[in-house]
């Protein structure tokens, strides 16, 4: 594929992972299953909630308008203590089991094995749950405070000049806004 007269080269795609693959090109009772509930499989399967601001038109709107910036909620990374956990934390329990009922107890008629077979291809070939698990797994179990810190200067070889842009201000705070009675901020140093 190209664009703009031959000046942007596409990569080509890579062929997707299995199962997904043969539920998106095979023609059997699974893939007629999986391809007849695709959204209740994406959705069940989905770890962020998407936000913006909506724009709402008094006639009817067969779809929705947004103004401003699109984002995606992520929720904290892990569940606290007799929470259940939600959106990202279900990848991050470390209870396959507990993580497949998660999932199939949100719509129904989702296939158990299906949706464990799907689980594990997403462990195994999705970078941003890969990333999430090591920077869990990098971290002592008992630490209460953490720091993250946006190097400009190190960013990943060969991925777009803007794509891993530092900010321009010195901090940016984040907020916890699943305390109860409290809103906990962390700051986020950028290193320039």
């Amino acid at each position: 594929m190209c664009c703009s007269g031959g000046k942007v080269q596409l990569p080509t795609l890579e062929p997707y992972p299995e199962p997904l693959h043969s539920l998106l090109t095979h023609q059997d009772p699974l893939s007629e299953h999986f391809l007849s509930i695709i959204r209740k499989y994406n959705g069940c399967l989905q770890r962020t909630s998407f936000g913006a601001k909506e724009i709402k038109e008094r006639n009817f709107m067969p779809t929705f308008k947004v103004q401003g910036q699109l984002y995606h909620r992520i929720g904290s990374l892990m569940a606290r203590a007799h929470q259940k956990p939600s959106f990202l934390q279900i990848y991050f329990m470390g209870d396959d089991h507990r993580e497949k009922d998660i999932c199939c107890g949100i719509y129904p008629g989702i296939k158990q094995e299906l949706i464990s077979q799907l689980q594990k291809s997403l462990h195994e070939h999705n970078k941003y749950i890969m990333d999430f698990k090591a920077a869990i797994d990098s971290v002592p179990k008992d630490q209460k405070e953490f720091k993250v810190v946006i190097n400009a200067e190190r960013k990943p070889f060969g991925e777009h000049k803007g794509r891993f842009t530092a900010p321009q201000t010195k901090e940016v705070a984040s907020s916890d806004k699943s305390l109860k009675n409290e809103i906990s901020f962390s700051v986020v140093e950028a290193v320039h």
